[in-house]
């Protein structure tokens, strides 16, 4: 006979690593489709290699700092990593809307990228949080 688990699967720390992840993506899923047009207008005038480099930046950025955010958490606890990395993506994103020039949005989007290699460390979270019985859920 198989005991039933007591136990929530939605706790509070969870939830709370949902947002923050959730905040995170939406804001990277915002910039997409916005950025060519936003960077191809008067102010900026980029070229098309150009809006291929902002994306790219981002993506290199969170793939050299994703690990390094992850030894961080080790080493300084995971709330505390995830709380700036939210915050510093915060600020990459105010930084491109108040850009002037087009090495702002690249300094936005690499300040983004850097700050935005959070998910690894989300799951480390979760994986500390939950139990081994529901962590496959």
């Amino acid at each position: 006979m198989q005991t039933q688990s007591t136990e929530k699967f939605l706790t509070k720390p969870l939830i709370i690593i949902y947002i923050t992840v959730f905040i995170d993506l939406i804001g990277f899923g915002i910039v997409i489709p916005a950025l060519p047009y936003y960077v191809e207008g008067e102010a900026f005038q980029a070229t098309p290699f150009e809006i291929g480099l902002l994306f790219a930046s981002y993506s290199l950025m969170q793939f050299i700092f994703s690990p390094i955010l992850g030894s961080l958490s080790d080493k300084y606890g995971r709330r505390p990593i995830l709380f700036f990395s939210l915050l510093g993506s915060a600020v990459g994103y105010i930084f491109i809307g108040y850009a002037f020039a087009l090495w702002m949005v690249f300094a936005g989007r690499i300040i983004s990228g850097v700050t935005g290699g959070n998910i690894s460390t989300a799951q480390a979270y979760i994986a500390d949080v939950t139990t081994r019985e529901n962590r496959a859920k």
